[in-house]
């Protein structure tokens, strides 16, 4: 199955066309099976039909959204690009929705809506100048709809620091230690322990609140003490057991206040298969050990719970019995080994991680490691050539202090791992070509695939099951006139990036798409009823996305990272680098905009239009101006800083949207457009204090293999280490890359 990833639709400057004619991502490839099936029992081709419906059951499209860092501070700016990945059609895909969430009270704090085209999606949220500090999410979802869910959901976690103070409470200093609270679980390889043959069991250990612990052990058989055992500080560890009949098997920690607690493994089984993996992280060959005492005929089958990717006989001639398959063939990642019978009854299973050295290198060079504040920074990157197709990343270039590693999002991690397997434990790099990296997957794949093991479900899905509702979020509205219904249809004009007109039912009811629905960044719709100069009829306008984003907020389970009176640490710190933002004078004057409303005109019979530009270092900038709020002489809050507002006064003629000075217009909250982000630019001469921790924010831009591809930026005046992180798509893999530069005083 091929997943193409960018559709048809059109943007300014060719970007989204580039990306159709450039390249269709292979995340979900038509794999041969590795083996002939002519051998193969009836019961391995129902599996195969059970697997294929369990794949159509469960498909969905894969979301995964890049936002600049995951640490702001209140009335600050979050820039984002979402890709939307393995969708056969995305023209269905036209919204992108965001939603700030508060992890503690589960409450909505911000919502906006924002174009999708061709499986992309681009936009900046301002954070509330009212959150206090502590954990927050970002819940985005698509206005698709499956069985009356998003088909597609992805979170990020943030945090807020602010100077608001949250409620006073005691700091805790209590120790966690592995005590008789702790949570002990042990995974044997192959899901079970069998008596006689010997196992590799992984285990793991974690705090009360769920803390992974370092901690050691020993191994009881009965009463006396066979082995000794210890887990790493990600609370992951493995040892080898031969369980024999008759006997019991526990493991006892050693705490820190020296209680001694017992945990007991599972029972052993007194027949079947052991499946066993020389690595588990491999490239194209894969190594596999069977032992079964019993059983002369077995079969291994691999699958990723989509598809059947090879299925093979094994004759067990001798109670042991080594396999090499080369693997060449199937997708990159993970891939699960099910052993079963000739009825199709599963022993063991176990996953695994294919082609680990399939990766697109992606290098980033600066000029130079070391900048002066205000100095520009060239980049350069480059793919490595024959390795990956074009492709189209989001660039960031943040504080570094700005992202938290715990709450750090990488689309490859996310494809490959995180999505399969949910939460993981925390690491920096998670395919580094270090032992040490290769060894913590190994550990992710003996203990975390468990989660994966889902055979029963599989077997159990019947056709029927793959009957799904499909349907897409449509605002409905409603006409009365002197507030009663319509007795016959109207036209209703919708007036937001462009006029679209739609037709009501003879009791006023009408339904709009998301595409009538789009706006400018921070601007409103606004709806008349045309052709009827008359202060009688009243427009109403329900949104479908509250309901969806309301109950996906009481549904988050957010991770217990830390208190939250921790959470508004070193805010001082903030503060003074990239809070406090100093311009000079600022001049907010009305726009001209001809694309809709034509000329400017200044006639009492026309309605002002709140458009506005605010020219500072960065460039012409749009200011919302949400509900005619602003008003000449006053001081606003932009989110450069505070300035004086000067408006001037612009009308639009009645005639050219029919709109007359009596017509009641209802404004609703539309789809925003993406918003440029302008960095920091001082060609133009010596300017106040510029505290940026986010200094350059792109999206869409195109790599190529074998070529540089280059971008340039200023720092601003923070000194310290900053990050630049580059995550994307090409036509065949996912990219991601980080390098690390530092910013000085001048000398």
């Amino acid at each position: 199955m091929t997943a193409q990833l960018f559709g048809t639709n059109k943007k300014s400057g060719n970007c989204y066309a580039l990306a159709i004619r450039c390249f269709v991502v292979l995340l979900l490839l038509n794999s041969l099976n590795c083996f002939s099936q002519s051998a193969l029992p009836k019961s391995i081709d129902s599996i195969e039909k059970k697997i294929n419906l369990y794949g159509i059951k469960n498909q969905s499209p894969i979301l995964f959204v890049h936002f600049d860092k995951n640490i702001y501070s209140t009335s600050e700016n979050v820039w984002f690009t979402g890709y939307l990945l393995n969708v056969a059609d995305h023209s269905l895909y036209k919204t992108l929705s965001v939603t700030l969430v508060n992890d503690n009270s589960h409450s909505v704090i911000q919502n906006d809506k924002f174009v999708m085209k061709g499986g992309l999606t681009f936009g900046n949220m301002v954070i509330p100048d009212t959150l206090t500090a502590g954990n927050y999410s970002f819940i985005c979802f698509t206005n698709r709809l499956t069985n009356g869910n998003p088909d597609v959901v992805f979170t990020q976690a943030v945090t807020v620091k602010t100077s608001n103070k949250s409620p006073a409470k005691k700091l805790s200093t209590t120790l966690e230690v592995p005590s008789q609270f702790a949570k002990v679980r042990f995974y044997p390889e192959g899901g079970s322990l069998v008596n006689n043959i010997q196992s590799i069991v992984g285990w793991e250990v974690k705090s009360a609140s769920g803390v992974p612990l370092a901690v050691s052990g020993l191994v009881y058989q009965d009463k006396n003490i066979i082995d000794t055992i210890k887990t790493n500080g990600y609370g992951m560890g493995k040892f080898a057991l031969t369980p024999l009949a008759g006997s019991n098997y526990y493991v006892k920690l050693y705490a820190v206040n020296k209680q001694d607690t017992l945990y007991k493994l599972p029972k052993a089984l007194t027949q079947g298969p052991v499946i066993t993996l020389q690595q588990a992280v491999v490239n194209d060959t894969l190594m596999v050990n069977i032992h079964d005492e019993q059983h002369k005929k077995l079969y291994l089958i691999g699958h990723n719970y989509k598809q059947l990717l090879f299925a093979m006989p094994v004759i067990m001639a001798a109670p042991n019995k080594k396999l090499k398959i080369i693997i060449q063939k199937i997708p990159k990642g993970l891939t699960q080994l099910t052993v079963t019978d000739s009825l199709g009854r599963p022993f063991a299973e176990r996953v695994f991680f294919a082609h680990y050295d399939r990766k697109t290198q992606l290098h980033i060079a600066t000029t130079q490691d070391e900048y002066a504040t205000r100095q520009k920074v060239n980049v350069s990157i480059r793919m490595d050539a024959g390795k990956a197709d074009s492709g189209f990343v989001s660039v960031a270039c943040v504080q570094d202090n700005r992202i938290e590693i715990r709450k750090q999002n990488d689309i490859e991690s996310y494809i490959y791992l995180k999505r399969e397997l949910g939460n993981i434990p925390l690491r920096e790099n998670y395919f580094g070509n270090s032992e040490a990296d290769k060894q913590y997957l190994e550990n992710i794949l003996l203990i975390k695939g468990w989660r994966r093991y889902t055979w029963v479900d599989v077997l159990n899905t019947n056709p029927i099951d793959t009957i799904r509702k499909k349907e897409g979020l449509v605002f409905k509205g409603t006409v009365t006139k002197s507030g009663k219904p319509l007795k016959q249809p109207v036209e209703v004009a919708v007036i937001g990036h462009s006029l679209t007109t739609v037709s009501t039912d003879n009791a006023g009811n009408f339904i709009l798409y998301d595409d009538a629905m789009v706006t400018d960044p921070g601007k409103k719709a606004a709806f008349s009823v045309n052709g009827h100069n008359t202060p009688d009829y009243r427009v109403h306008v329900v949104g479908p996305y509250p309901v969806v984003y309301e109950k996906l907020a009481k549904q988050l389970e957010p991770i217990n990272y830390s208190k939250q009176e921790q959470e508004n640490t070193f805010y001082m710190e903030l503060i003074n680098n990239d809070h406090a933002i100093h311009l000079n004078e600022v001049k907010i004057k009305g726009g001209k905009n001809t694309s809709f409303y034509g000329t400017e005109a200044n006639t009492p019979t026309g309605r002002m239009v709140d458009r506005y530009t605010i020219s500072t270092p960065f460039g012409k900038v749009n200011l919302p101006n949400r509900d005619n709020q602003l008003k000449g002489g006053e001081i606003v809050d932009t989110q450069w800083g505070r300035k004086e507002v000067t408006r001037e006064t612009t009308f639009i003629p009645s005639s050219s949207a029919h709109l007359g000075e009596n017509i009641d217009m209802y404004r609703f909250t539309g789809i925003y457009l993406a918003q440029e982000f302008y960095p920091a630019d001082y060609s133009a001469g010596p300017s106040g204090p510029q505290y940026l921790s986010t200094l350059y924010w792109k999206h869409l831009i195109k790599v190529t293999p074998g070529k540089d591809t280059e971008f340039s930026f200023d720092t601003s005046d923070i000194t310290g280490r900053f990050k630049i992180v580059i995550q994307g798509v090409t036509g065949n893999d996912v990219v991601y890359g980080e390098k690390i530069f530092n910013v000085v005083k001048p000398k």
